[in-house]
């Protein structure tokens, strides 16, 4: 299973209509976020073209989430 950032990330926008579809937008990329990122296959901890040098930061909201799964795999 794929972890999927975007929405669990501080700079997370929402969504945006380009052409027939709607897609997620942030502060790194806000004419949408490439497909890599956008399906999980690149979580975006590292720089990816085109982000300015912004990168993947767990938002507050969601980094309660982010300490268990933390927690579980160190217990494995």
């Amino acid at each position: 299973m794929r972890n999927i950032p975007c929405i669990t990330c501080i700079h997370h926008k929402g969504y945006k209509q380009i052409g027939k579809e709607k897609t997620p937008v942030c502060v790194a990329f806000p004419d949408g976020i490439p497909d890599p990122i956008r399906y999980g296959y690149n979580q975006h901890t590292e720089p990816y073209d085109g982000d300015n040098g912004i990168v993947f930061e767990v938002s507050p909201d969601f980094a309660h989430i982010y300490r268990k799964r933390r927690k579980s795999a160190r217990a494995k």
